[in-house]
């Protein structure tokens, strides 16, 4: 990382030395954004122009070496995320490395290529010899985002190793209000808020059962609390209820819980069953409280909504509406079992609030946590100071250079050179360029 304020500060400092001019936050985070993309594009032709000559093995001289040092921060692996018919990769992918299914790396190919090898019995794709073809719409300066594997029998298990897009570095600032004056907010931009819950920041729910509890992990060092992005040290707890214990759960159809159907029933409809009360429902377990309505057309149910949340229901405990004989009518009798929850809360820690968390970066929370068949993911966004915060752009926060400390200089003359442009002088462009170019030509020496 490089600290965006001491990068600001210098530039104004060269600029201001001899009243050359200046250059506003605004200016400067956008001109840092493009210095940063240049230099950042520039280590993958470094790369392949050093990796054709010999290098020396001294250990701090070898330039394969330091360059690799310099990618290796922005090198992830995520799980691609299968939506039929294809998997789309992570958002934050920059250049694609390999796909992995199974610890078997899949070939890439185009689509051509993949119309003739799927033509050929001896080398069509399969499960133990993949093929992949890239293809969609991808983000700007990236490469398409969705990947068709096949044989199309691959729906999981399918792992992306990439370099990561670098975050836009951003010099926040307040506006003092006696002078005007711009002052430095070194606050992370969408960090983490001690004591937060994030439940409007999810983005994916877990699917189908998942337990009644709480569930506290650290992220980045729990094996089942992970991230898209650099962050680390937050602990989480995500808590979890079961619909019927839901105050948000009324009007919610129960229709998918039921494991025994009605066959016969008396056509009608039914409001404000409870069971334990009401004559002919009944509960294996001690939950109260909850009342149902229900419709039964053609002898079946064909509604099944909640009318009020209960209390103390756990997961397989079962609700029987008896049916033959009894206050239903003939046929055999009703039961839904209780399975099906939601999150209800998921709460930064009032103290391991973590560090490096930014914008548009995921917490995952395995669906192992709550025996569920999807995980549960948070996109993080901006930190709330109010609720119209969440809406709107603002110049508080700051977010640093994510490029190597050794790129400081680089930088700094990069950005004076586009300064001299946007302050009409020729002279701070000539000289910013000229020590670009030594620097440039020093490193093919």
């Amino acid at each position: 990382m490089v600290n965006v304020d001491t990068v600001y500060k210098t530039v104004l400092y060269i600029l201001n030395k001899e009243q050359r001019g200046y250059i506003t936050p605004d200016e400067f985070n956008r001109l840092g954004t493009q210095v940063q993309r240049e230099i950042f594009e520039q280590y993958f032709e470094e790369l392949n122009q050093h990796l054709r000559i010999p290098q020396t093995d001294s250990e701090y001289a070898n330039r394969i070496k330091n360059l690799e040092e310099k990618i290796d921060v922005f090198k992830k692996y995520d799980d691609a995320t299968y939506v039929g018919p294809h998997f789309t990769l992570p958002t934050d992918l920059h250049r694609l490395g390999t796909l992995i299914y199974n610890e078997k790396e899949i070939q890439g190919v185009n689509r051509n290529e993949y119309f003739l090898i799927n033509k050929s019995p001896l080398v069509k794709p399969t499960e133990s010899n993949p093929l992949y073809v890239l293809e969609g719409i991808g983000r700007p300066s990236a490469p398409p985002s969705l990947a068709y594997i096949y044989p199309d029998s691959i729906i999981s298990g399918v792992e992306a190793y990439y370099i990561k897009a670098p975050r836009d570095p951003k010099w926040g600032y307040t506006v003092d209000t006696n002078n005007g004056a711009y002052i430095y907010d070194n606050s992370e931009e969408y960090a983490l808020i001690a004591g937060w819950d994030m439940i409007g920041s999810v983005t994916q729910n877990p699917q189908q059962t998942i337990s009644r509890g709480t569930y506290t992990g650290v992220v980045g060092t729990d094996l089942y609390y992970t991230t898209s992005g650099f962050g680390e040290g937050a602990e989480i707890t995500v808590t979890t209820e079961l619909d019927v214990n839901l105050s948000t759960s009324v009007s919610k159809s129960l229709l998918s819980s039921i494991t025994q159907a009605f066959v016969g029933a008396t056509d009608t409809s039914y409001t404000n069953l409870i069971p334990g009360t009401t004559a002919g429902v009944s509960t294996s377990g001690s939950g109260t409280g909850l009342s149902l309505d229900l419709t039964v057309s053609g002898g079946v149910a064909t509604a099944l909504t909640i009318n009020t949340a209960g209390s103390g229901f756990v997961n397989g405990d079962t609700i029987t509406f008896t049916a033959g004989g009894g206050a239903f009518g003939s046929g055999p009798d009703m039961i839904i079992t209780i399975g099906t929850g939601e999150v209800t809360s998921v709460v930064v820690d009032n103290t391991l609030i973590g560090t490096g968390f930014g914008v548009g970066d995921t917490i995952t929370v395995d669906s192992s946590v709550f025996s569920g068949t999807s995980d549960l993911i948070i996109t993080l966004r901006r930190s709330p100071i109010s609720v119209s915060d969440l809406y709107t752009d603002t110049t508080a926060y700051s977010t640093d250079f994510e490029l190597h400390p050794s790129e400081q200089t680089n930088i700094i003359l990069n950005i004076l050179m586009y300064s001299g442009v946007i302050i009409r002088d020729p002279q701070v462009v000539q000289t910013a360029a000229r020590m670009v170019q030594q620097d440039e030509a020093l490193e093919k020496q």
